[in-house]
């Protein structure tokens, strides 16, 4: 049987992408800021897991 990506697969390889970008961008805010993290991008990735889990 040829293997088959579900498309629960490929929103789930999608939520890795966005969560892998998003940490970089929350980590180069928190240098920026001196450790300070923005709610609004917690809120974005958890919303955007959820969404996709």
């Amino acid at each position: 049987m040829p293997a088959r990506r579900s498309p629960h697969e490929a929103c789930m390889k999608s939520a890795w992408i966005a969560a892998t970008v998003a940490a970089l961008l929350i980590m180069s805010s928190a240098v920026a800021f001196a450790g300070w993290l923005t709610p609004a991008a917690l809120l974005a990735l958890l919303s955007g897991l959820t969404f996709c889990g």
